[in-house]
């Protein structure tokens, strides 16, 4: 029966919960190849709608984390810091996660342009990319 179900991004049912659930199961193990593979499903599956947005953020956060300091996989980071700094620019770690996909080169300046983040201005974008040699994706 249960490989019965269909579970998709529309229907989750309890998939994000469990693999959320389980990704901190091997955290706490330091199985952290096992515990991201758990973390990205909770990403994938899961949604700001079938789950919550502060939630999905936090995983996000704890996918660069993860890619930035346990697994030594910096440009791997930088694409979680990348995806928490434009699909959840309302998070209260958006700034954090933008200053990092700046660094790790995730994201160019006219991409941060166009998020239109309340109080970036140019200044400020001057700030970010200072220390940036050739922007890429």
């Amino acid at each position: 029966m249960l490989a019965e179900l269909e579970v998709s991004t529309e229907r989750p049912l309890l998939v994000p919960i469990l693999s959320s659930l389980l990704g901190d199961i091997f955290y706490r193990v330091e199985a952290y190849e096992a515990a991201v593979e758990h973390y990205e499903r909770y990403t994938t599956i899961g949604s700001a709608h079938s789950t919550n947005y502060s939630s999905q953020a936090s995983e996000l956060y704890r996918l660069a984390k993860i890619h930035e300091g346990k697994l030594n996989r910096p440009a791997r980071a930088g694409h979680f810091y990348r995806r928490l700094a434009t699909e959840y620019s309302n998070s209260q770690m958006a700034f954090y996660a933008l200053e990092k996909a700046i660094e790790y080169k995730k994201i160019t300046r006219d991409e941060v342009r166009d998020l239109r983040l309340g109080g970036v201005t140019e200044e400020i974008l001057d700030e970010l990319f200072a220390g940036v040699e050739g922007e890429t994706n």
